[in-house]
């Protein structure tokens, strides 16, 4: 079974001029998401792995071939887990 991700508790969320802003209380870290990150961001209402989220990029995103979606996918969940955004399920 792959490894699935979610939203970790504390994140606060907000919209800035077409990216995402977000801001995790208990760390005290914002983390500004360009339109991919912010996608995957809000795919994450549900707990998903890397592949789904690879998958949904290419069904929203014209053009954007699998892997360099999953290569995308994967650095955005990367940099979220790192800051304590995401969490593993």
């Amino acid at each position: 079974m792959s490894v699935r991700y979610r939203r970790g508790e504390g994140v606060e969320e907000a919209p800035m001029e077409g990216e995402t802003l977000l801001y995790h209380k208990d760390t005290k870290k914002f983390c500004r998401l360009n339109s991919t990150a912010a996608y995957v961001w809000e795919c994450l209402e549900q707990p998903r792995s890397v592949d789904d989220l690879a998958t949904a990029i290419c069904e929203t995103f014209e053009g954007v071939e699998r892997d360099r979606a999953r290569q995308d996918a994967q650095a955005a969940v990367d940099e979220l887990v790192e800051l304590s955004i995401l969490v593993k399920t």
